[in-house]
This record gives structure tokens, C-alpha cells and sequence, in this order.
């Protein structure tokens, strides 16, 4: 094979690699974000059609990300429901998969001589973000990050971990709000 048909054929290979990991990626932090937003809305009312008009008339119109996180840090600390360390650890989570998305939704890939050799030796594809900055007393134009399958599964299982966890406190709610309705005792 040629060498311009192989550097095609590696193309496609980091092309087809990055676009599952893409779409797993950003869809796992859109459910981390809707799933903040029905733990806030919970906060504040536990009527279903309330829930639903608090999310889809101020919530996602109107606040940005970045004050959502802060109003979710809020409504975890007035909920009661977990310590303050356990609250910390939960918004250092999120920042991360809020970077990680970042990344997956706005860095191009990397299709320099360089970063197909690593993707054809390694299986390892690279993003970089087009910006100027000095290393070492040179002038860099980008910044990349390389990510490997077992990288990405990571991110893929943190994303899980905490949707699973803020499912497991809106659960909760959603239970306290049943008790305090039909008067029944809690559940273990």
C-alpha cells in the first residue's frame, strides 16, 4: 500500500475512534447536567408539573452552566442529605467531566504526521486546541491532549458514576416527598 493510501486509511481509523467516544462523552454530560437541574427543581417544589415548568422555563433558559453548578452545590448543602466533604468531592467530579466535555465538544483532532503515528503504534488518538502560549521559551500553538480507549473509558465511567449517584439523591427526594405526601414511614 502507497503511503498517501495508508495515511488515508489511518484517517478514517482516528475519525471512526473518535466519533463513538465523542457521542458517549457529550451525551453522559448532557445527563449529568439534566439531572442537576431535576435535583435542583426538587429543591424547590416535589409537584411533577412544577418540576417540569421550573426546568424548562428558568433552568435551561436562563441560567448558565456555571451558575447551575453553584446553584446545585446550594441545593446539595440545604438538602441535608450529604456532608460537606462528600459535597466538595461531587462538585470537584463535575468540574472535571465539565473540562473533559470541553475538550470532546471543541478540540479538533490531531492529524499531524505525529499524533497518526501514535494513533497507527498505539491506538491512541490526539485532540489539540489552537491557542498561543510560551513553553520552555518557544512559542507553542497548541495545546493537545492524547486520549487511549482505557482513558476514555474512564471518563466514560466517571460520567456514569455520577449520573448514577445524583439518579440515587433525586430517588431519595423523590421518596421524602412521597412520605411527606401519603404520610407513610421511610424506607431503608
Amino acid at each position: 500500500m502507497n503511503e498517501e493510501k495508508k495515511t488515508l486509511k489511518t484517517e478514517d481509523a482516528v475519525i471512526e475512534a473518535i466519533y463513538a467516544s465523542r457521542g458517549r462523552i457529550l451525551q453522559l454530560a448532557i445527563e449529568t447536567e439534566t439531572l442537576m437541574d431535576i435535583f435542583i427543581a426538587y429543591y424547590f417544589t416535589d409537584d411533577e408539573f412544577k418540576i417540569d415548568e421550573f426546568i424548562s422555563t428558568i433552568l435551561v433558559p436562563h441560567i448558565s452552566f456555571g451558575k447551575k453548578k453553584e446553584l446545585f452545590q446550594y441545593t446539595m448543602e440545604k438538602s441535608g442529605l450529604l456532608e460537606e466533604g462528600q459535597i466538595k468531592k461531587t462538585m470537584e467530579v463535575i468540574k472535571v467531566i465539565v473540562e473533559e466535555r470541553n475538550i470532546f465538544a471543541h478540540w479538533p483532532l490531531d492529524f499531524s504526521e505525529e499524533a497518526l503515528y501514535v494513533y497507527e503504534q498505539l491506538r491512541i488518538v490526539t485532540l489539540k486546541k489552537m491557542k498561543i502560549k510560551r513553553l520552555n521559551g518557544q512559542l507553542q500553538y497548541y495545546d493537545t491532549k492524547p486520549y487511549s480507549d482505557k482513558s476514555i473509558n474512564a471518563q466514560i465511567k466517571i460520567c456514569q458514576e455520577m449520573n448514577d449517584f445524583i439518579k440515587g439523591l433525586i430517588k431519595f427526594k423523590d421518596e421524602e416527598s412521597l412520605r411527606r405526601k401519603t404520610g407513610k414511614p421511610a424506607t431503608p
